[in-house]
């Protein structure tokens, strides 16, 4: 069995004409990936999803099951949780709401809507939540050796990269930059010793979304913005030869 997580572009989105839960489950890249593979597949993935739940979801997974493989498309380090029932016009299957920054204007309540644009403008840092991200993917990647399960991280856009790469570049002699630089040095260098992961350091730009603009694939018909069923087979067939070719599953 492998286990996938991610956000929508694990989930499906964009695979069916409704985003029925039947349809993205059928196209969706880790249904393919299993199939080809002659496996089965647990995908704890969810649209919207910040990396905040992608790691706690995976990490409640992996505390009561030992599966043969992981596999996490990580989101976007900006998006983050608010715990506040009837946050939005719709739930959330995890019980705590997940924000975007483009989907702020669909929050109820005026002040908190006000307060959470508040955060994304002045006191969000893409640095920062690069930093929160690779946290995150270290304390997965420390979880499967410790329980000897073959891991593979790679980025849904190559926005972390972008991220850790202004960083970098910025020109700057502040403590409190120097001091962040040296974290996020520390687990480019800790990766880095690493097989498998992908989209963490400067250059590093694979990603599903990189791979369908190489590769020519379309986006889909029926939500901008997210890889159509072609895509997703290519995804698919990706991660199943990528698990056979370096021997990450019998």
């Amino acid at each position: 069995m492998i286990y996938f997580n991610g956000c929508s572009y694990t989930y499906g989105i964009g695979t069916d004409t409704h985003d029925t839960v039947e349809g993205c489950l059928k196209y969706c890249y880790p249904t393919i990936a299993g199939n080809l593979l002659g496996k089965e597949v647990v995908n704890q993935s969810e649209p919207a999803s910040s990396n905040q739940r992608i790691h706690r979801s995976t990490v409640r997974y992996l505390a009561e099951n030992t599966p043969e493989a992981v596999c996490i498309m990580w989101s976007d380090a900006l998006r983050m949780e608010v715990f506040k029932p009837g946050l939005f016009k719709r739930g959330f299957d995890s019980g705590i709401s997940q924000i975007t920054p483009q989907n702020t204007n669909s929050i109820k309540d005026f002040y908190l809507r006000e307060a959470i644009e508040g955060y994304y403008g002045f006191v969000l840092s893409q640095a920062k939540a690069a930093l929160d991200t690779l946290v995150y993917m270290a304390s997965i990647q420390e979880l499967c050796e410790a329980k000897g399960i073959p891991l593979v991280q790679m980025q849904y856009k190559p926005n972390l990269e972008r991220y850790i790469r202004h960083l970098l570049d910025t020109k700057s002699d502040t403590r409190e930059d120097k001091l962040l630089v040296e974290q996020i040095n520390f687990y480019i260098n800790y990766f880095d010793k690493r097989d498998h992961t992908y989209g963490y350091k400067k250059g590093d730009m694979l990603s599903f979304e990189t791979l369908r603009k190489d590769n020519h694939l379309p986006n889909s018909l029926y939500s901008l913005g997210h890889p159509g069923r072609e895509a997703h087979e290519f995804m698919g067939k990706w991660f199943s030869d990528y698990l056979k070719e370096h021997d990450l599953i019998s």
